[in-house]
């Protein structure tokens, strides 16, 4: 029993380490075209998942984050203080439950009277974590799984694990937002959350690790996008285009419009025109949308096969 207990949590830890390498490198891609954190933008989880809005919940998550993004170079380390200012802005109310608390069949929820003592413990272990990432989903999953207030829990543990996401120098709300973190999977929130058992040894490393691959998933076209046009940009710079003819070919590349011939060229190892190499593609991408949203699929499938060479993609846009 032991031994299994402990190989769970040796995997847990390897993916989580996989899932912060993951993040790290892809922060620097997507928020370097930022000159600060992101304001708030979108709909929460529970609009996602249950398909219709709740705009005064929204607005007043909206306004909260939008509060720690003005203050982000400021933002103090978490406390117990910090934590009910962020339930009374996103709920209302500062004061701890009273009562015993379920949510759905979950019952098995600490006492009122110890609420405050393991609210601090969470903190205290969130505050010493390696990284940003770690503290903001350790302090997540130890707030959920104490439900210190009688209501708004689950708000207010995701705008706290963004206090700490900002605090950090975060800057694109596809980090920062941990509220829109399971976008894809609204209802896998709750579930992956309510069949983790807080006494449960391998229960934090479990959740957290699956919390940090919805931050995966919620960023990873941003990220490929980002490589992708840094690759785009050596290849101009190769060829001598920088400047204002660079942004030009790029954008003529993407839409399929007026110039971008050139850079296509280049990526497919010959002087062909864009005239003479669109057709080799099939009808359905003639259309500029359509066409860059093939290319795009293309290229996304080429990286996926280990392509290093773009010069490889010839292959992929003649035979497609």
């Amino acid at each position: 029993m032991i031994s299994s207990v402990v190989a769970a949590g040796v995997a847990a830890d390897a993916r989580i380490a996989a899932h912060c390498s993951l993040v790290t490198a892809g922060r620097y891609l997507v928020d370097r075209h930022l000159r600060g954190p992101a304001r708030w933008r979108g709909p929460l989880r529970r609009e996602v998942a249950h398909r219709r809005p709740q705009l005064a919940a929204r607005a007043r998550i909206a306004e909260t984050f939008n509060t720690l993004v003005e203050s982000a170079d400021a933002l103090p380390q978490p406390d117990v203080d910090f934590v009910c200012q962020m339930h009374d802005q996103v709920a209302g109310g500062r004061a701890f439950r009273a009562l015993r608390v379920r949510v759905g069949s979950r019952r098995g929820f600490p006492s009122a009277r110890v609420v405050g003592d393991l609210v601090e413990e969470a903190l205290r272990r969130a505050n010493t974590a390696p990284s940003a990432e770690l503290a903001a989903m350790t302090a997540h999953f130890d707030l959920l799984s104490i439900h210190p207030f009688a209501d708004g829990n689950g708000r207010t543990a995701r705008m706290v694990a963004s206090s700490f996401l900002l605090r950090a120098g975060y800057r694109s709300t596809l980090f920062t937002a941990v509220e829109q973190h399971w976008h894809d999977a609204p209802h896998l929130y709750a579930q992956t959350w309510l069949r983790h058992d807080r006494d449960d040894p391998t229960a934090r490393p479990a959740w957290i690790s699956a919390a940090l691959q919805a931050m995966v998933r919620g960023s990873c076209w941003a990220i490929w996008f980002r490589r992708r046009e840094d690759r785009l940009r050596r290849l101009c710079e190769a060829h001598g285009v920088v400047g204002g003819a660079q942004e030009t070919e790029l954008v003529g590349f993407d839409l399929g419009l007026g110039p971008g011939g050139r850079l296509l060229a280049m990526l497919l190892g010959s002087s062909a025109s864009w005239r003479e190499v669109r057709k080799r593609l099939p009808a359905t991408v003639i259309a500029p949308l359509l066409r860059q949203l093939e290319r795009l699929r293309l290229e996304q499938v080429a990286d996926a096969c280990g392509t290093r060479d773009w010069r490889e993609l010839r292959y992929v846009l003649a035979f497609a």
